[in-house]
């Protein structure tokens, strides 16, 4: 099998068994906030943020090295398991020393009754990593897909149940635990300790190689990190705990067919890069945007679309506030499948520093305009967060294009998948309006009949405004379909 159909069949598996369980693990946190109040909600959700954050900086950008560079073997595994997990305990300590006056300033009083837990977490996801990433190297993207889902499974099934029984906000404190267990569980059985955590002196010379690969993109993986959590936090010490709760909801349900997608096949896009030419990799690049594109764009937009008929139909009234957030969010979310595909591509050629530019300038950008907009309210926060993710995407296409690939070509055809999303957009927008002016006022049957009458739409427009890529898609989808009968 050639790396392009072993990285479309893994994208496949990432992306059915992540969309799947992630379905799932919405309905979970969808029915946990009929048991849980946006306060309480917000307090945990801070408390994941700031343990969280130490095992992204206790990364140090090492992991990555072993799936760039497939030749490494035991002695570097084990480097980048010894270090990573050190670190992270210190930093684990660090953050429980100052867990008062954190808490103080993020409006989040429940800190240090939550972190004892959620640092037992930190340190069992630190020990996931290496195996994980030794899966990657070797192309067992099945193995990785279908061990995250089995722990995503249990989550939700977990939270749901403690939070019926009564725990409140410790219902995602266990459950969390406990899905990282299973992955650590099962990773210990799959890949050979010998391979990852077998001891061995540590070597200045391996150190250094790590060191000098991992640090540059590790300031690019801090900066994506605080963007994508730390936004939360910024929102709880202008706004408060509930309102960041509510803002968390519906940036998690916005994020939700660009991350279960546009991640899921980014993660496969790195290691495949990796083993293509110079040529391969820029003719795969603007192919991969276009069609990432063609299947997430519809998905945020749509979203943004339904996101008043969808909040009504599935949260109890003191969640509407959700509603007008997911709106803006789902509809600037969609410069995002450009910025995966990107970094994957950048760092597959070694490009680090590049990548992290790219990142800390989206983060300062984004905080930025987080502060000069918190005076004119959470709506205007929310634009603010799309704005910072607007750039990084434009920044990022421009710096690919100058390696030979025409910008504003490239950005035309990435572009035509989106603008056969407005054509779907009008059409559930008047579809909600009908229904109004009918008098039907059931939000879940509007949400059945708006997803209808956009997704037939969407196929017309995208096969009339953006045909090529349609077809290729299209083309991609019966050549695998045709290997599994073969197989």
């Amino acid at each position: 099998m050639s790396i392009t159909q072993n990285a479309a069949r893994g994208a496949a598996w990432n992306v059915a068994t992540s969309l799947g369980t992630r379905v799932l693990s919405v309905v979970a946190t969808l029915a946990l906030a009929h048991y849980l109040s946006p306060d309480e909600y917000g307090e945990v959700v801070g408390s994941v943020i700031v343990t969280q954050t130490c095992l992204t900086l206790s990364g140090m950008g090492l992991a990555p090295y072993l799936v760039v560079k497939p030749d490494s073997g035991p002695r570097v595994a084990f480097h980048v398991t010894f270090y990573t997990n050190v670190a992270c305990l210190l930093a684990l300590a660090l953050v429980y020393f100052a867990r008062d006056r954190m808490g103080l300033f993020f409006n989040v009083e429940q800190l240090g009754r939550y972190l004892p837990w959620l640092a037992v977490t930190a340190l069992a996801e630190s020990l996931c990593v290496v195996p994980e990433r030794v899966l990657y190297r070797d192309l067992r993207f099945r193995q990785v897909a279908v061990t995250r889902a089995a722990g995503d499974l249990g989550f939700s099934a977990l939270s749901v149940g403690l939070a019926m029984a009564g725990q409140g906000g410790m219902a995602l404190v266990y459950a969390g635990v406990f899905r990282v267990l299973v992955r650590l569980c099962v990773y210990f059985v799959s890949v050979d300790w010998r391979a990852w955590i077998q001891p061995c002196p540590l070597r200045w010379s391996t150190t250094r190689e790590i060191f000098r690969f991992g640090l540059p993109l590790h300031v690019s993986i801090v900066a994506a990190t605080l963007s994508v959590r730390w936004d939360n936090m910024v929102f709880a010490h202008y706004f408060g705990a509930a309102s960041m709760g509510a803002y968390n909801y519906a940036y998690s349900l916005s994020e939700m067919p660009v991350t279960q997608i546009g991640e899921q096949i980014g993660d496969v896009l790195l290691p495949s890069f990796a083993r293509m030419s110079p040529p391969e990799r820029r003719d795969a690049l603007g192919r991969s945007m276009a069609l990432l594109g063609l299947i997430v764009f519809p998905l945020a937009v749509g979203l943004a679309s339904i996101s008043g008929s969808l909040v009504q139909a599935i949260f109890a009234p003191k969640w509407y506030g959700v509603a007008p957030m997911l709106s803006v969010l789902a509809a600037l979310a969609v410069t995002r499948p450009i910025s995966y595909v990107v970094s994957a591509y950048l760092q597959s050629g070694s490009r680090v520093v590049v990548v992290s530019a790219l990142e800390v300038s989206k983060l300062a950008i984004l905080f930025a305009l987080m502060v000069l907009a918190a005076p004119f309210g959470i709506l205007a926060v929310c634009v603010a967060v799309g704005v910072a993710f607007l750039f990084q995407a434009l920044a990022g296409l421009f710096v690919v294009t100058r390696e030979g690939l025409p910008f504003w070509a490239t950005l035309l055809r990435v572009g035509r998948p989106l603008l056969a999303t407005l054509p779907m957009a009008a059409a559930v927008v008047a579809v909600r309006w009908a229904l109004a002016a009918a008098g039907l006022r059931m939000p879940g049957v509007s949400v059945v009949i708006e997803i209808v009458a956009g997704g037939v739409v969407y196929v017309g427009a995208a096969l009339l405004l953006a045909g090529e890529t349609a077809r290729e898609l299209i083309s991609l989808v019966r050549a695998r379909k045709g290997q599994e009968e073969a197989s």
